[in-house]
């Protein structure tokens, strides 16, 4: 009738303001209880009394609604997104075994909230099905509802546990080849607005073990800042319940040390060697010949990837303990950690053909897993540079940092950018490396300053006859490795040879000394201005 039309149309405005949010539960709580105050007025004094606000057509139709209905709407009050059918059906069950209920019942209900315009249903990109979510103003009223009906926190366990759930059956489908890694990773993001939600209120809620397996689900997912949180807070539960005495389930332990591990890989590598190395030991005292042993060689594959670089001995010891227990049936995607150790330690040893060519096949693996690995294509352009096709490494390169241009990893664009330009620079053209070196340092959260990065930097002055400049910034450079612990590889050798090779008549060794003890006391900001300073 002429009021439902109303409330519909009242609804599809609220609609169109409505945005998700991803605070804490209090300030949502109160941006709803602001909702709710402002749907209390209307500007209409002649209107029907059920019309006379938002509020009174939302409480209208809501009490047409069957017992069920009512329910379920009350309920969906906790989803801070759009949710699929699995997690509302999640969310909507009776609250004990002994109601089962029907599954049907949930299905059936939703639909009634769809039609009445409660509840909107968005086509979603995962094989077209629909994802659903309260609108903005009944929401307000469905949280109210649900607080007075003193369920609040069983429906918001059973929401912490749907979103869980997803996160595992897709982890599931992943691991069994039935999805690729960019559905993988579309799928789990659709969630991610639900999981933020949820983890909010298992931080009150006294839950360690689910808010565990919760926040390191997420790590993947998110980035830089959030990332570092969400790993800080997996540390500190996993260390809170070793304190207490507090049984964690051992292997929701050892997969938050990998997930831990695999986050902060770039962030801050000490860290993630050692929740590598925490992951490992647990999963060598969990792992069974009977059972599933993807863990343990997942487990041994990290560690060794870690290592290479410093350690290739141990790499390999761990690659082969690995490749004892890899099974032929496993998916691409759970083949690919050994692929990928085996190309590492190659170019560890200095064998840049044989890591080109495992590197290749990897990424075939990546194809057949359903997803192209930006890390692959990097390692692909830095080993044909050190091939010596500089030409080969453009090009890969080229579409690297064209994939990466609407990505926010602002560290991994920096490591494509600058290697891009190392193969311009190779070629020696110097335009193109500048550009891309400036952009390298443009991001408004401008990354950490890497002394491989500065070795180009001083290819770059050199070429452009900055000899001054060029010998600080080795020194800038040298320092910088020392204080690292780290040495130079192959191509950030290269392009350190070749400055010297370059700027060798403009001093003796002593004005060259000197100038580089000037770079070794350059600070980022300094040590970019030097580097791209165009006189």
């Amino acid at each position: 009738d002429d009021a439902d039309e109303a409330f519909r149309r009242q609804a599809g405005a609220a609609n169109q303001r409505a945005q998700t949010g991803s605070g804490g539960v209090q300030r949502l709580l109160q941006g709803l209880s602001d909702r709710l105050r402002l749907l209390n007025s209307n500007r209409d004094r002649h209107a029907p009394s059920r019309q006379q606000s938002l509020r009174a057509a939302l409480d209208w139709s809501v009490g047409l609604l069957a017992p069920a209905e009512q329910r379920l709407f009350r309920r969906l009050a906790v989803l801070a997104g759009p949710a699929s059918m699995d997690l509302v059906q999640q969310v909507g069950s009776p609250a004990s075994a002994a109601a089962p209920g029907d599954a049907w019942e949930v299905v059936d209900a939703l639909d009634q909230l769809v039609q009445r315009s409660l509840v909107e249903a968005q086509t979603g990109e995962d094989e077209g099905l629909p994802r659903y979510r309260l609108l903005e103003s009944p929401r307000a009223l469905a949280w109210e509802l649900l607080e007075a009906s003193g369920e609040t926190d069983a429906v918001r366990l059973r929401h912490a546990q749907g979103v869980l759930d997803e996160f595992a059956a897709n982890r599931a489908a992943l691991h069994a080849g039935e999805m690729g890694m960019r559905d993988w990773h579309r799928r789990a993001e659709n969630d991610l607005g639900n999981a933020r939600e949820a983890l909010t209120w298992l931080a009150a809620g006294g839950l360690p073990g689910l808010e565990l397996a919760l926040a390191s689900a997420m790590l993947q997912l998110v980035l830089n800042d959030e990332r570092l949180i969400l790993a800080d807070r997996c540390e500190r539960l996993i260390a809170d319940g070793a304190a207490a005495g507090t049984a964690l389930d051992s292997a929701t332990v050892a997969r938050a040390w990998r997930e831990i591990s695999i986050a902060l890989a770039n962030l801050r590598p000490a860290r993630s060697l050692e929740a590598g190395r925490q992951a490992l030991a647990l999963a060598r005292q969990l792992d069974t010949p009977q059972g599933d042993r993807h863990p343990l060689y997942d487990a041994l594959c990290g560690v060794a990837h870690m290592v290479v670089d410093d350690d290739a001995d141990e790499a390999e010891r761990l690659l082969h303990e690995a490749l004892a227990i890899e099974d032929p049936a496993w998916s691409a995607f759970r083949q690919r950690p050994g692929l990928r150790v085996r190309a590492s330690i190659a170019t560890a040893r200095g064998q840049a053909a044989e890591a080109l060519r495992l590197y290749r096949g990897l990424q075939h693996a990546d194809r057949a897993s359903g997803q192209v690995s930006l890390v692959t294509l990097l390692n692909i352009a830095d080993a044909e540079l050190v091939l010596g096709d500089a030409a080969a490494a453009v090009a890969t390169g080229t579409r690297l940092v064209s994939m990466l241009r609407d990505r926010r990893d602002e560290n991994f664009k920096l490591f494509a950018r600058v290697n891009l330009a190392a193969a311009h620079l190779a070629l020696g053209q110097t335009a193109a490396a500048r550009q891309l070196l400036q952009d390298a340092w443009a991001a408004p959260a401008r990354p950490r300053m890497q002394a491989w990065c500065i070795d180009f930097l001083a290819l770059l002055a050199a070429l452009e006859g900055r000899a001054q400049a060029a010998a600080q910034l080795l020194g800038a450079a040298d320092h910088r490795h020392e204080r690292g612990g780290g040495q130079r590889q192959i191509n950030e050798q290269r392009a350190h040879e070749r400055t010297l090779g370059l700027i060798g008549g403009a001093f003796d060794a002593a004005a060259l000394a000197a100038l580089g003890r000037q770079g070794s006391a350059l600070g980022d900001a300094d040590v970019v201005q030097l580097g791209l300073a165009t006189t």
